[in-house]
């Protein structure tokens, strides 16, 4: 650990009056300060017998009547080794009415009734700030509270528990088409509290608590972002979500095993990333997981899909625990400094129109910090874009600060008087030096009491005071952080130092953290405790006790005022508490915070210094590792500012980690001209071999491929990169027409001799271990992707070939699975061996299983769209396909899961004839998943499919569409021609041909197009006896039987068919017969209703034009009719009923 060579650990340093930095040395021997408890005689004999000295910022004591009515005659004091008094001391039991009632109003919370108060609590000469309440803020509260009624007026606050997991499964899960939920109404409301600080956001928020003491189980939880760690991903979120797994654990325990069980069923060991960012979950989720290391799946592959993953993993959290509580309310102060990732989650979870459960999220920011470039501001416009689409409500609150009105009825409410004439002069006066802050107005009140400006006569019994008197002693008063730096200032020197020390770890903080930096703040070690400093600034109410050693400031204006005791050197100072946690804090400590200690350090301007560029390189690895894309991109290129001249020369490994993690995560970000900055200035390093370079340059062809889309030239660079690698792809002087077809057999012919069964592939294949041949497989896996998005290109065969040929001679790579069945779709489309590719696909999965959980979800979408499906009953592709889109979730790959989704909720269901409406019913869920994963292409094909199903079912919908979908809307297209217009639909296809299979190889839509592209032929065939249409319907029919020959068990119906409308062309009349009975039996038997309905009718069509059997010709008519009405093409239905209405007036006639 380079942290502790030389043994050079910091010391610390304060500032002397002068306003120069000296080193700290209070701690020689003999000045430790202890803790004396002495009685009040004592006191006075220290004193002179004088009681007006028991005075501080926070309440003063001026008479001896005032000491007589507390039943304590104890005070706690600091002394300094010699016995004197040091002058900082605290009143134990004269606690502070007024500032515990301050406490109260700033956190929104009531103190309960205690038994044990003291009679000084009793007296009416302090302010009675517990009166106060929410004076002024009624038009705000009345607000919130109109949006609370509103999301409890819909009827989801019904739903049963576990309701929100159930519909996440409902989208990949289930194997039947049950009617999916109508999301009619808001279920959740985003309402954003803005103000100066101190205005009293934070208790307009926490007046909501009041509506959720009527409902049992429901839930109002906290998180709040620091001004002084920004940069910190999730630090908000992550505690209102650790605070609802603490209220689980202590109050709920018995549904613990259910949530766990929930959570893990959904994200297996993707659950330990939570666990890493919200300990608490542990406890309930426990440790069966295996820990993740994300970072190199996400070099993989596509740098996006570790955010969707985590994006994914909040949802699934976010649901389950919702469906336990009735209703979540989450208050996430201080927006202003939350980060990209946690404005991310905010937009994850309210967009989540799978959590059927009441959801609000209040998020309190400061005005004065945000303006129309902020974070924030962006954060805002674009969730309002997506309010109708995603169900939800967003309402802004602004609260702004007290009129003179106002300001006086607080004044009579803590005065307690009825007379507004009394206290309005001293009201101006107050409002003119607040401004009407209600957090400044406090501090004032209680500063003029503290200076005996305002004072209670117990002769007189009412309040005192002269309000030109304050005006003249208050002028400079200017804002509260300086009312409460002037109060800290009064406090005895170590006292500041230890309140500057806490306020550098954030609006919260661990008293063992403090403590280390406490003992370590000069050199050497110390033992002196914490704890009577703790009490002194618990007392004097500056923080509060939190529990489990952790404390927080009453206000961020608290915190920010001790900070700002650290004058003009505060990022020196800042920076000074990170290097001394760097250095003290265990390895593990270190790991836990740092972030923290990263930020403090990064404070100030740091340059040369490889220790402090190693550990924002470390920060930048955990950001990444947690999807904290923003994060890690600003850790890397601070800690690049960091790296001195000669870094290349003596530090060559650390520069390359940088500069290529700061590549990789501008690539993920989208930021190419970034990511080529940082490529450049390593390429042109003759330090670095290609080795070294290679995953620079891997991360740049990923950009070209899926940031620019430029696919010629990303193939290019692929081609060169291997080249230099001594990887030939391409033979010199043969067309790559050739080459694929030689090396894709010979691959074929390998494979099916070498490749172990998929159930030995554990035992029989070793993973792939050297670095040189990983990177091979990402550069071909790349080329091959981009050469498949290239029409006409034969490049994407050679690559996989070689990927599988690299597999079986050098090991698993995590792209080998993958490669496998798509192996297995070339067999199909070249030698149509289901068996062989069926094989393949097996092995593929095997391995991804075993080496890639990352992109399962893919195999999982290729094999059983693409391959499997020729082999299995599309039944049996129902729940693969759905697997694949959870596991895509799960690590973020979404473009895969769109495709498997749309595939399992559409293309199967219309293979197999199922019924239109639910189908329907489930696309504007599909479309709205689709559009928030900015899936374009998943989604155009979901379009043409909606437009497909309401042209069946209502007339006047343009299949073709804008631009974008008419390119891909032919199969469509020529499904519609099939239904409601055959002759269309025959010239469409004599035009079209087999481009729908060149183009779209394997895909399991092609049986169905090639079939009903037959149908349509035979159909004009048997109207005209043209060859043009009788040729090629012939020839689809025998290409159909053949895979029905090798083992298709999809096909056989539409063989059956085909063979029918073969026979009756030929006039072979009762074998025609025959085989439409007996293919209409088996569509109907497998519940194939479009097809049961399409076999009658051209049945009907045979027996009516050719057999003169009307009564048996309108038969079939109604059978199709009814099974048409069945799928629900009621526009077909209605254009049938017209034509039996025709036969039959001709029959009559």
């Amino acid at each position: 650990d380079n942290r502790f060579s030389n043994d050079k650990r910091p010391t610390m340093s304060v500032r002397s009056s002068s306003g120069k930095s000296q080193p700290y040395s209070s701690r020689r021997r003999g000045s430790a300060l202890a803790n004396t408890v002495i009685s009040e005689d004592e006191v006075l004999s220290k004193t002179g017998s004088d009681r007006s000295f028991i005075k501080s910022s926070e309440f003063s004591v001026s008479s001896r009547d005032d000491i007589a009515l507390t039943n304590s005659r104890e005070f706690t004091w600091r002394t300094d080794g010699s016995g004197e008094l040091s002058g900082a001391f605290s009143v134990a039991s004269l606690r502070s009415k007024n500032r515990e009632d301050e406490l109260n109003i700033i956190s929104g919370s009531r103190r309960k009734p205690q038994h044990h108060q003291t009679l000084s609590e009793f007296t009416i000469d302090k302010l009675k700030v517990d009166s106060i309440g929410l004076i002024g803020r009624d038009k705000e509260v009345a607000q919130l509270a109109g949006c609370f009624e509103r999301l409890m007026s819909s009827d989801f606050h019904d739903a049963p528990a576990g309701m929100s997991t159930m519909m996440s499964m409902r989208s990949f899960g289930s194997t039947e088409f049950s009617s999916p939920l109508v999301l009619n109404q808001p279920k959740k409301e985003l309402v954003f509290i803005s103000g100066l600080s101190g205005v009293g956001k934070s208790s307009v928020a926490r007046s909501i608590k009041k509506d959720l003491k009527k409902m049992e189980g429901a839930l109002f939880v906290e998180g709040k972002f620091d001004f002084n760690t920004s940069n910190e991903p999730y630090s908000g979120i992550t505690k209102a979500l650790g605070s609802i797994c603490r209220i689980i654990i202590e109050t709920r325990p018995k549904i613990i095993p259910d949530i766990a069980t929930e959570i893990y069923d959904a994200l297996h060991d993707e659950v330990g990333i939570l666990v890493e960012l919200i300990p608490d979950l542990k406890e309930i989720v426990g440790s069966k997981y295996k820990v993740q290391s994300s970072n190199n799946e996400i070099e993989a592959y596509n740098f996006a899909n570790g955010k969707q993953s985590f994006k994914y993993a909040f949802r699934v959290l976010m649901r389950v625990l919702s469906s336990h509580i009735p209703v979540l309310i989450m208050m996430l102060d201080d927006l202003q400094w939350a980060d990209t990732s946690s404005m991310d989650v905010i937009d994850y979870i309210i967009t989540d129109i799978h959590n059927a459960r009441p959801l609000m999220i209040l998020g309190c920011y400061r005005s004065e910090e945000v303006n129309e470039d902020s974070l924030l501001t962006k954060s805002i416009e674009r969730l309002q874009k997506k309010t109708s689409h995603f169900l939800f409500v967003i309402t802004e609150i602004e609260v702004h600060a007290f009129d003179v009105g106002d300001v006086n009825r607080i004044i009579m409410a803590m005065m307690n008087i009825d007379d507004p004439k009394l206290t309005n002069d001293l009201a101006k006066v107050c409002h003119q030096r607040t401004l009407g802050n209600p957090f400044f107005l406090i501090e004032f009140m209680m500063m003029l009491h503290s200076e005996t400006l305002i004072q209670f006569n117990l002769g007189l019994l009412k309040w005192v005071f002269d309000a030109s008197k304050i005006e003249d002693a208050t002028m400079s008063t200017t804002n509260v952080a300086d009312l409460l730096e002037v109060r800290m200032i009064q406090f005895p020197k170590e006292i500041q130092l230890f309140l500057q020390y806490a306020a550098c770890l954030g609006s919260s903080f661990s008293a063992s953290t403090l403590q280390l930096i406490w003992d370590k703040r000069i050199e050497g070690e110390g033992d002196e405790s914490i704890k009577p400093l703790l009490e002194i600034i618990t007392a004097q109410h500056i923080v509060d006790d939190a529990g489990q050693g952790r404390y927080r400031w009453v206000h961020d204006k608290v915190q920010e005022a001790a900070l700002a005791l650290t004058g003009d050197e505060r990022e020196a100072f800042q920076f000074s508490v990170g290097a001394l946690l760097y250095h003290w804090l265990s390895k593990e400590e270190l790991e836990n915070e740092i972030f923290e200690v990263t930020d403090l350090i990064n404070s100030y301007n740091t340059r040369n210094h490889y220790e402090y560029a190693e550990l924002n390189l470390q920060a930048a690895e955990k950001a990444k590792g947690i999807f904290a894309l923003h994060s890690a991109s600003e850790y890397a290129a601070i800690g690049i500012g960091m790296l001195p001249e000669d870094t290349f020369e003596e530090r060559r490994g650390l520069a390359l980690r940088l500069y290529t993690l700061g590549a990789e995560m501008e690539l993920a970000l989208g930021h190419g001209e970034e990511a080529e900055a940082y490529r450049n200035a390593l390429v042109s390093r003759s330090e670095y071999s290609i080795i070294d370079k290679l995953p620079l340059q891997c991360a740049y062809v990923r950009k070209l491929s899926f940031v620019d889309l430029d696919y010629p030239k990303a193939v290019d660079v692929c081609i060169n990169l291997l080249s230099e690698l001594g990887v030939k792809v391409l033979w010199r002087h043969i067309p790559v027409s050739i080459q694929a077809l030689t090396i894709l057999m010979r691959t074929i012919g390998k494979a099916n001799k070498e490749a172990p069964h998929p159930e030995n592939v554990c035992n029989e294949m070793e993973l792939m271990t050297d670095k040189k041949d990983q990177l091979i497989m990402d550069l071909l896996s790349t080329m091959g992707f981009a050469a498949y998005h290239i029409r006409g290109s034969l490049l994407s065969v050679v690559g996989i070939c070689m990927m599988v040929q690299m597999t079986l001679d050098r090991g698993i790579a995590k792209e080998s699975g993958n490669s496998f069945v798509w192996l297995g779709n070339f067999t199909i489309s070249l030698k149509s061996d289901y068996e062989t590719a069926a094989k393949f696909a097996d092995i593929g999965l095997a391995i991804q299983k075993a080496s890639s959980p990352a992109r399962e979800g893919a195999s999982l979408f290729n094999s059983h769209a693409f391959v499997l499906s020729w082999k299995l009953p599309f039944h049996d592709c129902l729940k693969p396909l759905a697997d694949g889109y959870a596991s895509s979730m799960k690590m973020g790959d979404t473009a895969y899961a769109m495709w498997a989704l749309v595939s399992r909720h559409v293309w199967v269901p219309y293979l197999m004839g199922k019924p239109l409406e639910p189908i329907l019913r489930e696309i504007p869920l599909l479309a709205s998943q689709m559009e928030e994963l900015s899936q374009g292409k998943q989604l155009i094909s979901l379009k043409s499919f909606r437009d497909l199903f309401l042209n069946l079912v209502i007339s006047g919908v343009d299949v073709d569409g804008p631009p974008e979908l008419s390119k891909k809307a032919h199969f469509a297209k020529g499904e519609l021609m099939l239904f409601m217009d055959p002759e269309a639909g025959a010239k469409r296809a004599l035009k079209v041909g087999n481009n729908f299979a060149k183009h779209n190889m394997g895909t399991c839509l092609i049986m169905i197009e090639a079939f009903h592209r037959g149908v349509s032929l035979y159909t004009m065939a048997r109207r005209t006896g043209q060859r043009k249409y009788k040729n090629p319907a012939n020839k689809i029919r025998k290409m159909i039987e053949s895979w029905w020959d090798a083992g298709n068990p999809n096909v056989k119906h539409y063989a059956k068919l085909l063979n029918a409308e073969e026979k009756a062309l030929s006039k072979s009349y009762d074998k025609a017969e025959k085989l439409y009975v007996e293919a209409i039996a088996l569509a109907a038997r497998t519940g194939h209703l479009h097809h049961a309905g399409l076999f009658n009718e051209r049945y009907a069509d045979l027996l009516m034009h050719h057999r003169k059997d009307q009564k048996e010709a309108e038969f079939r008519l109604t059978e199709s009719m009814r099974y048409y009405k069945e799928w629900g093409a009621i526009r077909k239905v209605e254009a049938l009923g017209e034509l039996l209405m025709k036969q039959k007036e001709q029959a009559k006639d």
